[in-house]
C-alpha cells in the first residue's frame, strides 16, 4: 500500500530563521576580538589582566627560544651555509632579546589599563618569531637526515601547542604564532615525497586548527571570567559602600566574630557603642563582654539565654538584652546569624546591635497604660478582661459576679459643667466604687461612664443584685465639686460567674443586656440577666448557625471582579468575593458574617470553599487570568493550610502561577513564624503573594523586610483623593517606586474615575481594580466581559479645572505625571 503523501512545510517569511552556525561562529569572534581592540575602560582593564600574565611567562618563554636557537644552530646538520644558519640564531636571539628588555623595563609595574596598540604591538612580535620557526623545517624536510626531521617535527609540534598555550590570553598573538609555524611545517613535510608525509602534513594542518580553536576559546573564557570577577568586584564594592552609607545612617550597629567569639573588622560606631578602644577591641569576646555587663540578675539570664542562641547555631533576630554601659542601663536588641565555609566549618557570627533603650522604655510605659486608666487609677477594660478570664477558670469551685454599670445622663454633666468637672465626677466614681468593694474584688474603668466590679466568692445571684444596689445608692449621692453639688445616678447590670455565660464575651454582652434593661425600666437601678434579654445574642448564634450550614446549603456564591493591566489595557486577572445568599434574610455583605465566621473559627472550613472554588472556576472558565483570593490570618497560620492550597489547585486543575493569594498586614502583629513559613513554601510552589490594603492600618516597612511580596495592593483611601489631594499623589508615587525597587508590582484599588486610572498609569502602576473597569459580577457576567472586552478601549479622563491637578510634573517630589491645560495628556 503506497504510503500518503505528506506535504511540505510553508515557512513563513515573515518568521526570524535560525542564524546559520558559521555566522554565529563569527559573531563569537567578533565579540572576543573587542576586547583587544575597544578603547573603553573595562576592555582596557581586562587587557591590563591578559597582557600581566603573559608578561610573568615572558623571561622563560624567551629564554626557552634562545636556548632551543642556539642548541639546534650548533647541533643540526643543514644543508645550508653556516653563515645563514647562525645568522637565523641571531636573529631569534634578538628578538628574544627584544622581548626580554620590554619586560625589564617594566617588571616592577602593574599595569591597570593597556590600550590596543600593546596587543598589536606583541602580536607583531608574535609574528616575526614565529616566522624565523616556520624557516627550519624547509631545508630540514628537503634533504635533512632522518633524525633531524624527526627532532624538528617535534619541536614544531611543541611550539604549536606550548607557544599557543602560553600566549592564549593575548589570542590574536597566539594564532598568528601557532598558525605560522603549524601551516608552514605541514606544508614542507609536503617535500619529504614520502606517502607518510602527506599524512603527517593533514595531521600537522589539523592539528593547527585544533589548536586555534582551543585559543579561541580559552581566550573567550578567560575574557568572559575576567568580566564576571570585575563585575563581582563592582558589586562588592557598591555592597561595601551601601553597607557603609546603612552603618552611617541607620540605629543598627553591625558586627562580626571569630570562630573563636573575638570581635573582627571593629568599627567606630561598634566601639563607640561598647564604650572600647578600638585597638582593643579585636581582643575581647563577645559574649565575655556582655558578661561583664549583667549588672542584675535578668541581664544574667538575658545573657545565658543569648549564649543558649549561640550555641545553638542557629540564626535568631531581635533578642533583647540588657546591658550597662558607662553606668547608664541601656536595652539593646541583637540579631545575628553563623558564618559557615563551603565545607560547613564555623567561621565565627555576624549581625547588628540595635540600641532600643527608648522603645523599651515606651514600651514598659504603654504596657502600664494598658493595664490601669490613667485618670481614675482604675484597672482598664484589657486587665478586667485578664481578670475576668481567670475568675471564669475558678468559678466552678468558687463562684463570681460581674457588674457593669454606666453613669446616668453623664453627657449632660459634661456639657453643663465642662469635661474638667466630668473628669472630677468619675474620680470620685472611682473612690465610691473602692470604698465599697473587698481587696479580693476588682474594680474597672471599661472607657468613657462605663464601670465594672468583679466579685469574689458571691453565693448567688441575689447577693450579687443586693450588691449591685448598693452601688446604686452610693452613686445616687450628691457630688460635690467646684462648679457646685451634681447629681447623678448610675444604671447597673448583673450577671453570675459561670451561671450567665463561660466566656469573657458572653459575660460582657450578658453584663451589657442587663444594662440595658436597667436603663429601660427608668435608670438608677440594678438589674440582673434573664435569659429573655439574650434575644440579641439569640439572633447572632442562629446567624452563626445558618452560617455553618451555609456551605452544605449552597448558600456560599463567588462573585468576581477584574483586574486590567495599566500597560496595555487587558484583562490580566480576576479577584474572588465571596457572597452569603441567605435563604430568608437575602444577599448578605461579607461585613456582616466574616469576622463572626474568624470569632467562631467557621472561616477555616469558609477559606477552604472560596480555595477550591475559585481554583475550579478559575482553571476552567478564566483562562490564562490570574485568579486572586482573599484569605484570613486564622488560615494562614494553620499547619494545613499549605496543603489546603495545594489539594484546591490539584482538585481545581489550576496551574500554581496562575494563583495568587492576599493576604492583609494584621497578620504581622504577631508576625508568626509559622505564617511565613507556609508563606514562602507558597512562592517556592509558583504561588504569587499580595499584601492586600497596603498603607492603611499595621502598615510598616519593615513588613516588606519579612517577606518578598510579589504585588502590593494600594488601598482605595489613596486612589480616592488621588485627583484632588497632592500628598495622596506623592504618597502612590512612593509606593509604587517602593514596590519598583524591591522586584514587587502593584495593583491599585477602588478606581472610579478615568483620571484616577490615568495617574495610576503614569506613576507605573501596573494593574487598577474597580468600578471604572466593573463591578463585582457573577461568572457568567465577567466570562461575557471577557469575551467582549477586545472591543474596548481605555477610558480617556475629562478636562479637569487646574487648581484640581495643581503644578505636578516629573521634577516635582510625589508627582504622578505631567498635566498641561488642567487634563491628563
Amino acid at each position: 500500500m503506497p504510503r500518503p503523501r505528506v506535504p511540505r512545510p510553508q515557512l513563513d517569511p515573515t518568521s526570524p530563521t535560525p542564524r546559520p552556525l558559521p555566522q554565529a561562529e563569527w559573531a563569537t569572534w567578533r565579540r572576543l576580538m573587542q576586547v583587544y581592540q575597544d578603547r573603553d575602560t573595562e576592555s582596557a582593564e581586562i587587557r591590563a589582566r591578559l597582557v600581566q600574565w603573559v608578561t610573568f611567562v615572558s623571561p622563560w618563554l624567551m629564554g626557552c627560544n634562545m636556548v632551543s636557537a642556539v642548541l639546534l644552530a650548533w647541533t643540526l646538520p643543514v644543508a645550508v651555509a653556516p653563515w645563514l644558519q647562525w645568522s637565523w640564531c641571531g636573529a631569534i636571539c634578538a628578538l628574544c632579546l627584544f622581548g626580554l628588555a620590554g619586560w625589564w623595563r617594566h617588571r616592577h609595574k602593574v599595569p591597570t589599563r593597556v590600550g590596543p596598540t600593546v596587543v598589536r604591538k606583541a602580536t607583531l612580535h608574535a609574528g616575526a618569531l614565529a616566522a624565523l620557526w616556520a624557516v627550519l623545517p624547509w631545508p630540514v624536510f628537503a634533504g635533512g637526515a632522518v633524525s633531524a626531521q624527526i627532532l624538528i617535527a617535534g619541536m614544531m609540534l611543541g611550539l604549536v601547542a606550548g607557544g599557543g598555550f602560553v600566549l592564549t590570553p593575548l589570542a590574536p598573538a597566539a594564532i598568528v604564532f601557532t598558525a605560522i609555524i603549524g601551516l608552514s611545517t605541514s606544508a614542507a613535510v609536503v617535500r619529504m615525497h614520502d606517502p607518510l608525509a602527506l599524512l603527517f602534513s593533514a595531521l600537522m594542518a589539523g592539528y593547527t586548527v585544533v589548536t586555534i580553536a582551543a585559543i579561541v576559546l580559552g581566550a573567550r573564557r578567560s575574557a568572559g571570567a575576567l568580566r564576571a570577577e570585575r563585575e563581582a568586584e563592582r558589586q562588592g564594592q557598591l555592597v561595601a559602600l551601601l553597607l557603609k552609607d546603612f552603618e552611617s545612617q541607620s540605629a543598627d550597629v553591625m558586627w562580626e566574630t571569630d570562630a573563636a567569639g573575638r570581635l573582627v573588622r571593629v568599627t567606630p560606631k561598634l566601639s563607640a557603642l561598647m564604650r572600647l578602644d578600638t585597638d582593643d577591641a579585636g581582643k575581647r569576646a563577645l559574649l565575655g563582654w556582655f558578661e561583664q555587663q549583667a549588672a542584675d540578675a535578668e541581664a544574667r539570664a538575658a545573657v545565658a539565654k543569648l549564649r543558649q542562641a549561640f550555641g545553638a547555631g542557629q540564626a535568631f533576630r531581635q533578642r533583647g538584652i540588657p546591658v550597662t554601659v558607662a553606668g547608664a542601663r541601656r536595652r539593646w536588641s541583637i540579631t545575628a546569624r553563623p558564618l559557615v565555609d563551603e565545607g560547613g566549618a564555623d567561621q565565627g557570627w555576624r549581625g547588628v546591635i540595635t540600641d532600643i533603650t527608648m522603645e523599651h522604655d515606651a514600651q514598659s510605659r504603654m504596657q502600664q497604660l494598658a493595664l490601669v486608666d490613667s485618670l481614675t487609677g482604675l484597672a482598664n477594660r484589657g486587665q478586667l478582661r485578664d481578670k475576668l478570664q481567670l475568675k471564669i477558670a475558678s468559678a466552678v469551685h468558687k463562684p463570681a459576679a460581674l457588674l457593669c454599670l454606666d453613669m446616668d445622663h453623664f453627657k449632660r454633666i459634661n456639657d453643663s459643667f465642662g469635661h474638667a468637672t466630668g473628669d472630677v465626677v468619675l474620680r470620685e466614681t472611682a473612690r465610691r466604687l473602692r470604698k465599697l468593694v473587698r481587696a479580693s474584688d476588682i474594680v474597672a474603668r471599661a472607657g468613657g461612664d462605663e464601670f465594672a466590679v468583679l466579685l469574689d466568692d458571691i453565693a448567688s445571684g441575689e447577693d450579687a443584685l443586693r450588691f449591685g444596689q448598693r452601688v446604686v445608692d452610693e452613686l445616687n449621692r450628691v457630688f460635690s465639686c467646684e462648679a457646685g453639688a451634681i447629681n447623678a445616678s448610675a444604671s447597673v447590670g448583673v450577671v453570675t460567674i459561670p451561671g450567665h455565660g463561660t466566656t469573657v464575651d458572653e459575660l460582657l454582652a450578658n453584663a451589657d443586656l442587663a444594662l440595658g434593661s436597667a436603663k429601660a425600666a427608668g435608670r438608677a437601678r440594678a438589674e440582673i440577666f434573664h435569659a429573655h434579654m439574650g434575644e440579641r445574642l439569640r439572633l447572632r448564634m442562629t446567624l452563626e448557625r445558618d452560617l455553618r450550614q451555609a456551605v452544605a446549603r449552597k448558600e456560599l456564591r463567588l462573585h468576581w471582579q477584574p483586574q486590567v493591566d495599566t500597560a496595555q489595557w487587558r484583562i490580566s486577572g480576576c479577584e474572588a468575593l465571596l457572597r452569603w445568599q441567605h435563604a430568608e434574610q437575602g444577599l448578605i455583605p461579607p461585613a456582616s458574617f466574616i469576622p463572626l465566621a474568624e470569632e467562631t473559627g467557621l472561616i477555616v472550613e469558609l477559606g477552604q470553599w472560596v480555595l477550591d472554588e475559585a481554583c475550579r472556576v478559575g482553571a476552567h472558565k478564566l483562562p490564562g487570568l490570574m485568579v486572586a483570593v482573599n484569605v484570613s490570618p486564622i488560615q494562614v497560620v494553620r499547619d494545613d493550610f499549605v496543603n489546603v492550597v495545594r489539594k484546591a489547585l490539584s482538585a481545581g486543575g489550576l496551574p500554581p502561577q496562575r494563583l495568587e493569594i492576599e493576604i492583609t498586614e494584621s497578620l504581622f502583629i504577631d508576625a508568626s513564624p509559622k505564617a511565613l513559613r507556609n508563606l514562602e513554601t507558597l512562592r517556592q510552589m509558583g504561588i504569587r503573594v499580595a499584601l492586600d490594603d497596603f498603607g492603611t492600618g499595621y502598615s510598616s516597612l519593615a513588613y516588606l523586610r519579612q517577606f518578598p511580596f510579589d504585588t502590593l495592593k494600594i488601598d482605595r483611601a489613596f486612589v480616592r483623593e488621588l485627583v484632588t489631594q497632592h500628598d495622596a499623589r506623592a504618597i502612590v508615587r512612593s509606593i509604587v517606586e517602593l514596590a519598583a525597587a524591591l522586584g514587587m508590582s502593584t495593583v491599585a484599588e477602588g478606581v472610579e474615575e478615568p483620571a484616577q486610572y490615568e495617574l495610576l498609569r503614569r506613576a507605573g502602576c501596573a494593574g487598577v481594580q474597580g468600578f471604572l473597569i466593573a463591578r463585582p459580577m457573577v461568572i457568567e457576567q465577567a466570562v461575557e466581559m471577557l469575551e467582549s472586552w477586545a472591543m474596548q478601549r481605555a477610558p480617556k479622563p475629562d478636562s479637569v479645572p487646574d487648581s484640581v491637578f495643581a503644578p505636578i510634573d516629573e521634577t516635582t517630589p510625589g508627582a504622578l505625571g505631567p498635566v498641561e491645560g488642567g487634563a491628563v495628556h
